[in-house]
């Protein structure tokens, strides 16, 4: 590689990882108690066990029960949990088309219909959720991380472009210990980022995606939209 484009390569792989990085931080911060998000619901929530009987109730009754919580609202979805036996969640919301942070969860108990629990929607781990996802700022906020996403995306490309010239003359995986601290370091940053080249692809592109979810989604609706007004 020429020294003219080693320098720009260099320079793309330094101003875009240090303009991503702080965030691929807080994502990683965020991130990491979402991995676990069920254990730590079980423990933060309430979460009684289910008395099994002999018959269940149907799931209309059961439905019945759940807006009887919720005077003049009305039960939009139901779910079911392999790992909650006996027990049904019902979403219920004042109207069909309402946004998900308007819904209230109740969690019933299919044999007696008793109230088992309540997940709350602005429990802690929901708000973890919307700070990984869009740091309380809606499409705007996913759109940012999106774009750090593509940065991060930039900065593994030129880092695997610069590896091959810098790495030529040395063993794979070497770090040079008896070195300068500054080069031990280098050595380490060249080692780990080529060791898990494979997983941040994988992390970023897949992040990219979901930061343009609701992007993509709306652009569908609206061409779905214009081909039903095409053909009525």
């Amino acid at each position: 590689m020429k020294l003219k484009a080693a320098k720009r390569w260099f320079n793309w792989h330094k101003w875009t990882s240090l303009i991503c990085t702080i965030f691929l931080l807080y994502l990683c911060i965020t991130g990491l108690p979402l991995i676990f998000h069920e254990e730590i619901e079980h423990i933060l929530e309430e979460n009684k066990e289910a008395v099994i009987t002999e018959h269940k109730l149907s799931l209309d009754k059961l439905a019945e029960i759940a807006a009887s919580r919720y005077p003049g609202e009305q039960v939009r979805y139901a779910f079911w949990d392999e790992n909650e036996k006996n027990k049904v969640l019902f979403d219920v919301v004042d109207k069909p088309d309402a946004p998900y942070e308007k819904s209230k969860y109740l969690v019933l108990n299919e044999y007696t219909g008793e109230v088992l629990g309540a997940p709350k929607t602005d429990g802690l781990m929901n708000i973890i959720l919307k700070l990984h996802t869009d740091m309380f700022l809606g499409i705007p906020g996913k759109l940012f991380l999106g774009l750090m996403g593509i940065l991060f995306m930039i900065s593994i490309v030129s880092g695997i472009v610069l590896y091959g010239p810098i790495m030529k003359k040395y063993d794979f995986g070497m770090v040079r210990k008896n070195r300068s601290k500054r080069l031990q370091w280098l050595d380490t940053h060249n080692l780990l980022g080529i060791a898990l080249t494979a997983w941040m692809v994988v992390v970023g592109f897949t992040g990219i995606i979901n930061t343009l979810s609701d992007v993509i989604l709306g652009l569908w609706q609206q061409g779905a939209a214009g081909r039903n007004d095409c053909t009525l």
